[in-house]
């Protein structure tokens, strides 16, 4: 199995657990305060996924280059896909600042929670332009793979 072709699948993880733990922040806020801290849980592994995500999907731009008009798309995906890495880096850190290291500060509070639904945007955005690349340049892994065989794959052998 290529890597690129685990990248639909890593992808999927940000997207849920950002807006899961986001949805969670809301009912912590709302109801239960322990939700909130099952919320910068979830952050951090949308935070983690997101490294996997951007691995995988660096190999699969590899292979969608392949096609002639995708590049400004797939760029702009690319770019897109390492900012949304880091601004859920900087919602956990300071989702870490305000329930561990200065607990009960409502700005902090209030900080977590607009980089939090910031990232979450970044997050819907970069999957909404990897549907794009999908739906609108054809950009799903099996119909790259029949463009052209890739340079380490062995081409098919004869009858």
């Amino acid at each position: 199995m290529n890597v690129a072709e685990l990248h639909p699948a890593f992808v999927h993880f940000p997207v849920a657990l950002t807006i899961t733990g986001l949805l969670f922040y809301l009912l912590g806020y709302a109801k239960w305060p322990e939700f909130q801290r099952l919320a910068l849980v979830l952050l951090a592994f949308a935070f983690l996924f997101s490294f996997l995500s951007v691995f995988t999907g660096e190999k699969a731009a590899e292979v969608a280059k392949r096609i002639p008009t995708i590049e400004q798309a797939l760029e702009k995906h690319e770019e897109l896909g390492e900012w949304t890495r880091w601004v859920l880096g900087l919602a956990f850190i300071v989702g870490i600042l305000s329930q561990r290291v200065f607990k009960g500060s409502q700005t902090l509070a209030a900080l977590f929670f607009l980089t939090y639904l910031f990232a979450a945007g970044f997050v819907g955005y970069t999957g909404y332009l990897g549907g794009e690349l999908v739906l609108e340049h054809g950009a799903g892994f099996r119909n790259v793979l029949s463009l052209s065989p890739l340079p380490f794959e062995e081409p098919p052998k004869g009858p």
